[in-house]
């Protein structure tokens, strides 16, 4: 390996090396903005199950009867941030105390 070759690697190692413009700037972290969704992967119940609640669904439970789009086609939309609520069942909570 040649002494240029030597250079430009020690640079790298050290982080001297070329780096994007955006990398260069004195951006902070509170500064960032991206394209996010709430609640990223919630269907609306079926309407079956809508119906059971009667006429809280024209109330308290409007606000649930909505759907995003499959969490692919909102990364193709430019969503960049995702909040999913996981969840367990019982027999999930379960099956992970038995396997360890």
């Amino acid at each position: 390996m040649g002494a240029l070759a030597h250079l430009l690697l020690a640079a790298a190692l050290l982080g001297v090396a070329a780096k994007p413009a955006a990398a260069q700037s004195d951006l902070c972290f509170s500064q960032l903005q991206v394209l996010g969704s709430h609640n990223s992967y919630h269907q609306a119940p079926p309407q079956e199950l809508l119906q059971a609640f009667g006429t809280l669904t024209a109330g308290p439970l409007l606000a649930w009867q909505y759907s995003h789009p499959p969490l692919t086609a909102q990364l193709d939309a430019g969503v960049r941030a995702f909040e999913l609520d996981v969840t367990g069942t019982p027999l999930e909570a379960g099956t992970a105390r038995q396997l360890g």
